[in-house]
């Protein structure tokens, strides 16, 4: 059984590590299913499970920190086509538009 759930936490590390994040569900859902199965008695098995474990958890939030940071880029750049942000002499912040150049016409 153990095999199983190790098997299962090294399928979670390659999806994390390839990007392939719609597969974590349906993972995570059958290593939950065969951990409850297994057993806390053999020390050797569990201290590989708990450290393959404690690996997809710093992967995991590694992969959230990047999504977070990526999110946080496309509103950089979202932001940015709307217009210039700057501060006015008061210290408030204003944003100055930026107006489409009219298309040429024939």
């Amino acid at each position: 059984m153990s095999e199983s759930v190790e098997s299962l936490l090294d399928d979670i590390h390659a999806a994390l590590l390839t990007g392939r994040f719609a597969e974590l569900a349906s993972l995570t859902e059958a290593l939950e299913i065969d951990a409850e199965a297994l057993s806390s008695n053999n020390a050797s098995m569990t201290a590989a499970v708990r450290t393959k474990a404690l690996r997809n958890e710093k992967c995991l939030l590694a992969a959230l920190r990047g999504l977070r940071s990526a999110h946080s880029r496309v509103e950089e750049i979202t932001k940015a086509t709307q217009g210039l942000t700057t501060y006015s002499v008061n210290g408030c912040l204003s944003v100055l538009s930026v107006k489409p150049k009219p298309g040429r016409r024939f």
